[in-house]
């Protein structure tokens, strides 16, 4: 999935629809097991963790934008 950060700045599992899916640009909700992208077309690059989220990966494809990932008593591996 890729981030899009089109409802707020919340990264949880299963909740808030700021991914889309890779494939095919639907929005989604991200769930553990995904793969995400972070890149230059999200609308939000301050991302706060309010849940424990189990990626399989992890990539950040920007430049020159950086992001910013921010954690609220959660973790992520």
């Amino acid at each position: 999935v890729v981030w899009t950060g089109a409802e707020s700045a919340t990264w949880d599992v299963a909740n808030t629809e700021n991914f889309a899916m890779a494939s095919d640009a639907t929005k989604a909700n991200f769930v553990n097991g995904d793969k995400v992208v972070f890149n230059d077309d999200a609308a939000i690059k301050n991302v706060v963790l309010n849940s424990d989220v189990e990626a399989d990966s992890v990539i950040f494809d920007s430049s020159p934008l950086p992001f910013t990932v921010a954690v609220r008593t959660s973790s992520l591996s």
